[in-house]
């Protein structure tokens, strides 16, 4: 489906399933200041229209689609509307703004950490330990240390390239990927 042919808002689950990429990344108006966002390589993702600290406006990512469903991405949205109604700025977790306010940049370790740290209630013990210790053994490993602004797209493709030959368990992999995925978009105006 092209963007042209979305006939309402907020967007059903067909129209973000079946939303084509285009030769640019775009965005969609899903609702108030709720944004879908859609890469020219085909991935997807939510983010929610803000001002940051210094006032300038910015997209802060909710999680790519479809592991964050159009429901869940309205009912943060809401949540953040409202804490910016009453004055709130809700640009940057108090995590990335100590770093911007100490100059310091931001680590891997550091976004991917944060990220996890949202899923902490919302996953069971189990899936979060394994989760956590996936990222630590893979993916801390080989990019923790590096600021995050730093790690070039082609890095990332070859590391997973890598771990598909070597774990040959896709499953995992694909899982590491979308958890990069999802940090990158919770700190999207930072790295």
């Amino acid at each position: 489906m092209k963007r042209s042919e979305i006939k309402k808002i907020p967007l059903s689950d067909t129209a973000l399933a079946n939303l084509e990429p285009e030769s640019v990344d775009y965005r969609i108006r899903d609702s108030g200041k709720l944004y879908f966002f859609v890469k020219k390589d085909g991935s997807k993702s939510w983010q929610y229209r803000s001002k940051n600290e210094l006032g300038k406006d910015g997209y802060q990512g909710l999680g790519s689609y479809p592991n964050v469903s159009g429901q869940y991405a309205r009912k943060k949205a809401s949540e953040l509307a409202l804490k910016e109604s009453n004055g709130e700025i809700v640009r940057f977790s108090k995590h990335y703004k100590k770093h911007i306010d100490s100059k310091k940049n931001l680590t891997f370790e550091v976004i991917i950490n944060d990220w996890l740290e949202t899923k902490k209630n919302t996953w069971d013990e189990e899936t979060f330990y394994k989760a956590k210790k996936s990222i630590q053994k893979h993916v801390i490993k080989e990019f923790g240390y590096r600021e995050c602004i730093s790690i070039k797209k082609k890095e990332w493709f070859d590391f997973f390239q890598r771990l598909r030959t070597v774990n040959k368990i896709n499953n995992q992999v694909d899982k590491l990927i979308s958890y990069c995925t999802n940090a990158y978009d919770l700190a999207n105006d930072v790295c």
